[in-house]
């Protein structure tokens, strides 16, 4: 139980530290640990959203259709 207690602090803290980064200035020396830590949150959510593609339907992707005997043909000949 002590150690679910210690993860849900670092995970607490994780999280402050993400909420605070952008209020904290810039030269604050507590940034250099905000800012990676927002970093990888960033990545996290991107990685979670992008799995999300696996699951749309294949209507939304639609095929490239490419006009050959358009103007400018003459260039790929």
């Amino acid at each position: 139980m002590k150690l679910v207690a210690v993860a849900l602090c670092a995970h607490g803290a994780f999280y402050g530290l993400v909420l605070l980064d952008p209020l904290i200035p810039e030269r604050f020396p507590l940034k250099r640990l905000s800012s990676p830590a927002r970093t990888v949150f960033v990545l996290m959510l991107a990685a979670f959203c992008a799995a999300f593609v696996l699951f749309l339907p294949a209507t939304v992707w639609g095929q490239t259709k490419v006009n050959v005997d358009g103007p400018g043909s003459d260039a790929l000949k």
